[in-house]
């Protein structure tokens, strides 16, 4: 986790429909439930599907009762990769 425990800062492995998974700097992998209101950057505002597998990226909100992270912002990052 980074940033105070709400962010997660990993690698894309996968991309099915609205679920992203990433691979944290630490190796695990964590499910990450993105919705319509999730925000996604690289250089500006993209949707979910934008995103590919490789990238590294940031990302902020809680995790929900199945585990997942429930984005609130995915942010594309150099750190890492």
């Amino acid at each position: 986790m980074f940033g105070g425990g709400n962010a997660t800062i990993g690698t894309i492995k996968l991309i099915d429909g609205a679920t992203v998974y990433v691979q944290t700097t630490a190796g695990d992998i964590v499910q990450v439930a993105t919705s319509a209101g999730t925000k996604v950057t690289v250089s500006s505002a993209v949707p979910v599907k934008d995103l590919q597998p490789g990238e590294t990226v940031i990302v902020e909100g809680s995790k929900n009762s199945s585990g997942a992270i429930a984005a609130t912002s995915i942010s594309q990052t150099s750190l890492g990769g």
